[in-house]
């Protein structure tokens, strides 16, 4: 089994450009949606797959933890472009956290 986080964002365009600059995700793929300008789908990749897109203002908000084998430069990193750090949670454009750390759970 694997897990793919799917996190909606009121601007998705500007949540990839944070990302990739922030945390070093690699856009893969985007789908425009029916909107001008908007995301129906788009795939993130750092490790594992993220799936993102255009939300309603309404939506909640996620949360999503990623383990790293070198945390600490990846934080500097991140606060370079601007996240807010929380002992290595920072919250992006739309609030959603994200946490990094070098804990992996044992696989089953």
């Amino acid at each position: 089994m694997s897990v793919h986080p799917r996190l909606g964002y009121r601007d998705a365009r500007a949540a990839i450009a944070f990302l990739c600059e922030a945390f070093g995700f690699e856009l893969r793929m985007l789908r425009p949606g029916e909107a001008p300008g908007s995301v129906a789908h788009a795939e993130l990749a750092l490790g594992p797959d993220v799936l993102l897109l255009d939300t309603r203002a309404d939506a909640g908000r996620g949360s999503v933890y990623v383990a790293l084998d070198q945390v600490d430069g990846h934080c500097e990193r991140a606060r370079a472009a601007g996240a807010r750090i929380a002992a290595y949670s920072a919250y992006d454009l739309e609030g959603n956290v994200w946490s990094f750390g070098t804990y992996r759970p044992t696989p089953r």
